[in-house]
């Protein structure tokens, strides 16, 4: 089975970029990679988020953009709040930073103890504007970067194929569009 934009089910369907500069990024992700258009939330909004169990609110940035079926993020920090986008120093861990794994909400909390069960740690634990729970484990060396378990309720599957369709509507490389609906949505 597929979801409505492209990926398998049970597939990945993101991978996500930690970058120090997002305005500046998005064209050179766009015309290297041919990603976009770019769907643009600035300071976008948490309902809630832990890192490594304390409650946290960073302040970020970030777009979501796609080649084929396959979503690209970009993640631009904008404070020193803890956070896996930032390492010890405080300093942003720029590069890869995560891989995008969905679940529908009946499979979601089965997934999240399945990757804890096989020894992924629980960094962060967040729900968005739209009522979609998102979490990250650490996978360890292994797999070159973090993993985030995002719900795919109705109301996001359909945010995410808009966003895949209007990836074939002709827009020039490094179109930057307004995220669809409130941030966080």
């Amino acid at each position: 089975m597929l979801w409505e934009w492209g990926p398998p089910l049970d597939g990945i369907i993101q991978m996500a970029f930690v970058v120090e500069d997002i305005h500046a990024a998005m064209p050179r992700y766009a015309n290297a990679l041919r990603v976009g258009p770019w769907f643009l939330a600035e300071h976008f909004a948490f309902d809630k988020l832990t890192y490594r169990g304390a409650p946290s609110a960073p302040d970020i940035h970030l777009c979501l953009g796609f080649s084929g079926s396959m979503m690209i993020e970009l993640i631009q920090q904008n404070c020193t709040s803890p956070s896996p986008y930032l390492d010890e120093a405080g300093k942003p861990r720029c590069g890869f930073h995560h891989w995008g794994v969905a679940a529908t909400p009946g499979a979601y909390q089965g997934r999240l103890d399945e990757l804890v069960e096989q020894g992924f740690p629980m960094v962060l634990d967040a729900v968005v504007g739209a009522g979609s729970r998102a979490a990250y484990v650490e996978s360890g060396s292994g797999l070159g970067g973090l993993i985030e378990l995002m719900e795919i309720t109705p109301a996001v599957e359909g945010l995410f194929a808009h966003m895949r369709n209007s990836a074939t509507a002709g827009y020039p490389a490094g179109t930057v569009l307004p995220f669809p609906g409130a941030p966080g949505a």
